[in-house]
């Protein structure tokens, strides 16, 4: 399955996106980006045009607000995914914790 740069487009983009000073374009390349590590694809995803692509996806990678907003973007997630873990583990201990017959 291909992916779009629509596909990478959240409603949250744009506040993380504007706070590390990001075009839309920029944004859908931090996404790109973190979904296999291809700076190439990245590139072509986020539509950016040029002669030398992996050039220019090692300049956008070499960018100080590109690497701060993947930093951002990786603690963010790690922290949701911490959360969502914690949340599973607590729903699972629950089941195993309870009487049938409060059922």
């Amino acid at each position: 399955m291909s992916m779009q740069a629509s596909d990478l487009v959240i409603p949250d983009v744009a506040l993380w996106a504007m706070r590390f000073r990001l075009t839309p374009q920029q944004a859908i390349f931090v996404e790109a980006y973190r979904q296999d590590f291809d700076p190439v694809k990245a590139l072509r995803i986020a539509g950016f045009a040029g002669r030398n692509e992996k050039a220019l996806a090692m300049k956008l990678l070499n960018q100080r607000n590109i690497q701060a907003a993947l930093k951002f973007r990786n603690e963010d997630l790690r922290g949701r995914a911490e959360e969502m873990r914690e949340a599973a583990l607590e729903w699972t201990r629950d089941m195993l914790e309870a009487d049938l017959s409060d059922i």
